[in-house]
């Protein structure tokens, strides 16, 4: 993923971009305007789509289009499951927010 400096996710990366010229500027390669979810999206719903489309994570986002995190499909499909993770993460009044045990 591509972030400008105040975190604002841009683009993205894929595996072709990789092969391009040492010198070439990232913006030349990105890919521009990658698919982001909100962190208070449903997960069932998501990790549905992210298995018809075959897609192994997802951006999150704030509605700024702030970088927040990554889901991994397989991290979903595991909550789904009913197994706990080990941390999720808790928004807070004033703060960004923060990752926590999950007790």
């Amino acid at each position: 993923m591509v972030v400008e400096c105040d975190g604002i996710v841009v683009g993205g990366l894929r595996s072709p971009a990789w092969d391009t010229k040492d010198y070439a500027l990232v913006g030349e390669v990105m890919e521009p305007g990658p698919t982001t979810v909100r962190p208070d999206g449903l997960l069932q719903p998501l990790i549905h789509r992210m298995q018809e489309k075959d897609t192994p994570h997802v951006l999150v986002t704030n509605p700024q289009g702030t970088l927040t995190g990554v889901l991994l499909r397989a991290d979903g499909e595991r909550v789904l499951a009913g197994q706990t993770p080990d941390q999720i993460w808790r928004d807070c009044d004033g703060c960004p927010g923060s990752w926590a045990p999950s007790i």
